[in-house]
């Protein structure tokens, strides 16, 4: 019997679809794969691209959704490092496999990120400034 279905959820234990974040530079996100059903029960793993992250998973009781039934579900979590800019876009898969003659199942999320100006630079203040009397000045983050 094949996974009836996979969910990527957040640290804060919301369901993730499509995207995970947006996050800051810095940030260390916790993101665990639930692959529900399935007889044997699956392998999840971790990729990040054509890379294997994370191969450890556990079995638990779970009732999907608060609605009971204690479907068995599979988790896999894992603990991102420290993120960088360069991690804006990245993909992460969760794949559940549990037999050689069903296909594996799925789950994606893309990185999102928010980042602040590199710099920024006040400009019109060269000479001198008098109270009450108006200046133009220009803000120019990048």
């Amino acid at each position: 019997e094949p996974v009836s279905t996979m969910m990527i959820v957040d640290d804060a234990d919301t369901k993730l679809v499509g995207a995970a974040g947006p996050y800051s530079v810095g940030e260390r996100p916790t993101l665990t794969c639930r692959a529900y059903g399935g007889d044997p029960p699956p392998i999840v793993n971790w990729w990040r691209d054509d890379r294997l992250l994370d191969h450890t998973y556990h079995h638990a009781q779970a009732s999907r959704g608060g609605r009971g039934g204690g479907e068995p579900v599979v988790e896999n979590t894992i603990h991102l490092r420290s993120l960088k800019k360069s991690d804006l876009k990245a993909t992460y898969t969760c794949k559940a496999h549990n037999h050689d003659l069903a296909p594996s199942k799925e789950a994606i999320v893309e990185i999102d990120m928010n980042f602040g100006p590199e710099s920024v630079v006040v400009r019109g203040l060269e000479g001198p400034i008098s109270a009450g009397r108006p200046h133009q000045v220009v803000c120019e983050a990048r």
